[in-house]
């Protein structure tokens, strides 16, 4: 009889690789000391709920009102759970997670700064280039000239 890897063992081995790894994400934040930031904002329903939601969909045009709709809570409730797992409010984490994704793209694509911009949700360039130099101490094409090859890649806002 020929050994070797059973029918569907792939399947298993796959299911068996997620499972390890939310596990390992579990026991990582259980170890977490720090009080605030997006990994702090898993532990709270609500807030993960409405971390999903933007993360999955940042170009949405999300208000206070939509996004506690979305997550099923009033706007006070929402505010005041975000505000105290994330140490942001909404929808500053929102604007900061546009600006990281942004200077993601200015880093690794040829996008005209001004569709960037949109994508981000700002309606002008210059809007978004005062937003981006808060944020990050440079304008959107120093960013994208020192930035390009760097290696960096847009990580949530902590």
């Amino acid at each position: 009889p020929r050994e070797g890897p059973k029918p569907g063992s792939g399947a298993v081995f796959g299911k068996l690789s997620e499972l390890l790894f939310v596990d390992a994400i579990r026991a990582y934040l259980e170890t977490q000391s720090a009080q605030n930031g997006w990994t702090a904002g898993l532990k709270d329903r609500t807030v993960s709920r409405a971390l999903a939601l933007i993360h999955r969909n940042p170009d949405a045009e999300w208000t206070l009102e939509s996004l506690a709709r979305a997550v099923g809570v009033s706007r006070t409730a929402l505010a005041d759970h975000f505000t105290r797992s994330t140490g942001a409010a909404p929808m500053q984490y929102l604007s900061q997670w546009r600006l990281r994704l942004a200077a993601d793209s200015l880093g690794y694509t040829d996008r005209a700064i001004m569709v960037i911009a949109e994508a981000a949700g700002f309606g002008s360039v210059a809007a978004f280039t005062r937003a981006f130099k808060r944020e990050f101490g440079v304008a959107p094409a120093a960013w994208r000239r020192g930035r390009g090859d760097s290696g960096a890649r847009a990580q949530s806002p902590s």
